[in-house]
């Protein structure tokens, strides 16, 4: 770096700011340090850079659908579950007296019913006496599978494949439906919604690579792709909605989770094979990027002077 005119004390002159003429005869050097960098081919790549909040696109809350105690619990936080697997089950005196109470009143209605129907067939009764002896039997049939049904309700049972995020029920506590009993997430279909400018509405496609990284651990990544792109712009905000789902990951290493707030970069432009700098060795001037070059010293090119 040349340096020129006067320093503070003394005046300098020459390629390394030699300085003379003060008492002491002490020389300033005013060379500056810098790190060089090879110019090299590559690609450069456009990105749409925001943040969101990782979930999944199968994810249930099971909810009791009647109170009961909790009397067995099957499965534990971090369990693989499949789709009808019971995870817990409550007991309910009233729905089972009730379940036995419908269990025994359809017995009596089919032995009644098979009589009336004997009896018919040999013109011993009525029509009338037939048909309602029918009747009561498709009633008494009714009622035995709304008594099953709501005895159902004490066996706790996944309606996805997933792994078990949450266990909130003890053993021997009322569970009831003022709060999920279990939370069943599939890990291999996770998404992230993210909301961006309208000006950048344009520029979005959907199937456009993305890359993930979890904002307190950059080292934790994953790939996605632009999955929806909502057909409306958001009146109040400005901003469009993007769904995006996010590749499976392997299983080895340290993964991203629902629920975690992730960088999300959206590739929205490339070049490849084209002369490429480190991004810190720009500079601006005026505005105006400005880039500078390293060149031999020209012969002849005496520091001294």
């Amino acid at each position: 770096t040349a340096c020129d005119g006067d320093r503070g004390r003394g005046k300098t002159s020459g390629r390394y700011g030699k300085s003379w003429g003060n008492k002491e005869n002490k020389v300033a050097d005013w060379r500056v340090l810098v790190e060089t960098a090879t110019v090299t081919s590559g690609s450069v790549s456009k990105d749409l850079v925001t943040h969101g909040r990782l979930e999944s696109e199968a994810m249930a809350d099971i909810t009791p659908e009647t109170a009961g105690v909790v009397t067995e619990i099957r499965v534990e936080e971090g369990d693989l579950v499949r789709k009808g697997q019971v995870l817990g089950v409550l007991s309910n005196p009233s729905l089972e007296a009730g379940s036995e109470r419908a269990s025994v009143e359809l017995a009596q209605a089919q032995r009644r019913f098979d009589q009336s129907k004997k009896l018919h067939e040999t013109g011993a009764i009525s029509d009338t006496e037939f048909l309602e002896a029918k009747d009561a039997f498709e009633i008494a049939q009714t009622g035995y599978k709304e008594a099953s049904g709501a005895r159902g309700f004490t066996r706790l049972t996944s309606p996805v494949d997933g792994t078990v995020a949450v266990r909130n029920v003890r053993l021997g506590e009322l569970a009831g439906s003022a709060a999920p009993a279990f939370q069943v997430v599939d890990l291999d279909r996770l998404r992230v919604i993210v909301n961006l400018s309208e000006g950048d509405l344009d520029n979005l496609q959907i199937g456009q690579p993305v890359s993930l990284a979890g904002t307190y651990n950059k080292t934790v990544r994953a790939n996605g792709t632009v999955l929806r792109i909502s057909p409306v712009v958001d009146e109040s905000t400005g901003t469009i909605r993007v769904t995006i789902a996010v590749e499976p990951m392997t299983k080895d290493g340290p993964q991203l989770r629902p629920g975690q707030f992730v960088e999300v970069r959206i590739e929205v432009d490339r070049h490849d094979d084209v002369v490429t700098i480190p991004r810190k060795a720009i500079q601006w001037l005026d505005g105006a990027p400005i880039v500078w070059r390293v060149i031999d010293k020209p012969e002849g090119d005496d520091d001294d002077d």
